[in-house]
């Protein structure tokens, strides 16, 4: 695998991993681990840092 793939790649998985989340948001779906309820601010911090990840991953495997 080269280098303009593995960006390619990340940013699809980074992108899917942001849409999950904000389909979360919408939802209103409740994500339980164990005992402890996840808030709803973890999935807005996920979605900022994801799509950050994901558009300059686009951007870096385009120039590569």
């Amino acid at each position: 695998m080269n280098l303009k793939s593995f960006l390619f790649l990340t940013a699809m998985i980074f992108s899917a991993v942001s849409l999950i989340h904000l389909v979360r948001i919408i939802l209103k779906i409740d994500i339980i681990i164990g005992s402890w309820a996840v808030p709803i601010w973890i999935s807005i911090v996920v979605i900022i840092i994801g799509t950050i990840i994901a558009c300059k991953s686009f951007k870096f495997s385009k120039d590569n």
